[in-house]
């Protein structure tokens, strides 16, 4: 699986395992403050997102300590943080850090979120790469942070929030496509992801990753103020904002079911139609099932666009791409009666 990272450079797909040695002094960790957007500066541009092609290597893991101790949110979910050696760090130092995760909107995914905190230096010589921020690792489901306020600009509390936006598209589904690389079903669907990328507007380069584009669209919304770097194409609005807190608190599950039924005369050519609203992108299947011996036919459409035909017992797929309705037609070419029609939508 592929690591997320947001750095001030291309990250080099290359890592140095270096741990602080054990005789060199240790930096005092410090509490993460609550620090609201008006108070810092704002952030501007260049910020680049780099997609690791493999997970962090054995030098790299083996950097991590073995046994992680857990903190627990306001409410209740426990988080396990491991600390880099080179800091020494209170409890009460590293329970703020897990308080401000909690305080982040999310779901049941908090559950599995595993925390590396780490200098600077540390988490681009070890564990993202040159020139990192920080960064998400899809295999472990961890996210590492600095350790350091004053060396993240933007703050550090929208980097955690940037990267907890990869880890809510890890735990989604946004079938038939990967959230973890396209974001999370409603959001996609709301920035027209699928028919941008289908023009090659989007998903060509780091500054049209939509994978990124969600990340910073949730630590946006969580964490205003800071200036989006990426395609504008997806600079989010309130109706972005909308999709985003749907698809952290209501993710979707799956297509749901549309049943119809009808009927149709002995008279030659005898149809009826049928209206579908398609609110999201994504695979749709539809099952036609005339009564007895009848022929009857399936025509989905879209407009004037024909976008699939079935006949009696056939399951017709398509999948919808910037499709807001559809028109089912069902007509005889034999028999007569009823039938019944099931349509699986987004």
């Amino acid at each position: 699986m592929r690591s997320r990272v947001i750095s001030t450079c291309l990250a080099a797909a290359a890592f140095v395992a270096t741990v602080a040695p054990a005789h060199a002094a240790q930096e005092t960790l410090q509490p993460l403050r609550p620090v609201t957007a008006a108070s810092s500066s704002p952030f501007t541009p260049p910020i680049r997102d780099a997609v690791l092609s493999a997970p962090l290597g054995p030098a790299s893991v083996k950097a991590r300590s073995a046994a992680a101790a857990r903190y627990s949110t306001r409410d209740g979910i426990s988080i396990p943080v491991e600390i880099s050696p080179s800091y020494k760090a209170s409890a009460s130092v590293i329970q703020s850090y897990v308080t401000y995760l909690g305080s982040l909107m999310h779901g049941d995914e908090l559950r599995s979120l595993h925390v590396y905190i780490a200098p600077p230096k540390q988490i681009t010589s070890t564990f993202c790469g040159a020139g990192a921020l920080a960064c998400y690792e899809g295999d472990n489901q961890t996210m590492y942070v600095p350790g350091a306020q004053q060396q993240s600009n933007p703050p550090l509390q929208f980097l955690i929030a940037h990267e907890y936006g990869h880890h809510i598209e890890l735990s989604r589904s946004n079938a038939p496509w990967s959230a973890f690389d396209t974001g999370t079903k409603n959001w996609f669907t709301y920035e027209q992801v699928c028919t941008r990328m289908r023009d090659h507007k989007l998903g060509t380069n780091y500054w049209n990753d939509p994978s990124e584009g969600f990340a910073e669209a949730y630590g946006d919304s969580q964490y205003p103020g800071v200036s989006f770097p990426y395609s504008a194409l997806m600079l989010p609005d309130q109706g972005a904002y909308n999709a985003i807190r749907t698809d952290v608190l209501q993710p979707w599950t799956g297509p749901h079911v549309v049943p119809f039924t009808g009927s149709l005369t002995s008279a030659r050519g005898a149809s009826q139609s049928f209206q579908l609203a398609t609110p999201l992108d994504g695979t749709a299947s539809f099952t036609l099932t005339p009564p007895g011996k009848a022929d009857y036919r399936l025509t989905v459409s879209a407009g004037k666009q024909t976008l699939a035909k079935g006949a009696r017992g056939t399951t017709t797929i398509r999948t919808l791409c910037g499709v807001r309705s559809l028109t089912l037609q069902v007509t005889r070419a034999a028999g007569s009666g009823p039938f019944s029609l099931i349509a699986n939508v987004p």
